[in-house]
């Protein structure tokens, strides 16, 4: 798996959660509840021999409607990540609003 699909990969399993968590938001009991400003993701980040990646990196997310094509319904950049032995942590919305 490339770099790229590798990206694309954890963007659509990020929109993914994103939904599942805004559907359960929508269905809670607790009409009063603030909707996050930002998302916690994390994910892991491999180099196209499959080994993980010790580095600072930029990333880019988005989210769209379907699996396949289309344009993106929310997207940002991520510049200088720390990925640790493949691991990294962002905040999703945290320079472009998500729930707006």
């Amino acid at each position: 798996m490339t770099m790229h699909q590798w990206t694309r990969f954890a963007s659509v399993l990020g929109g993914l959660v994103l939904a599942v968590f805004l559907l359960l938001l929508a269905n809670a009991d607790n009409a009063s509840a603030a909707v996050p400003s930002a998302v916690p993701f994390q994910g892991l980040l491999l180099d196209t021999a499959g080994q993980p990646v010790t580095d600072n990196v930029d990333l880019d997310f988005a989210l769209f409607a379907g699996l396949a094509g289309g344009s993106a319904l929310w997207s940002e950049s991520h510049l200088g990540v720390a990925v640790t032995d493949g691991v990294y942590s962002v905040n999703l919305g945290s320079t472009t609003p998500i729930f707006a």
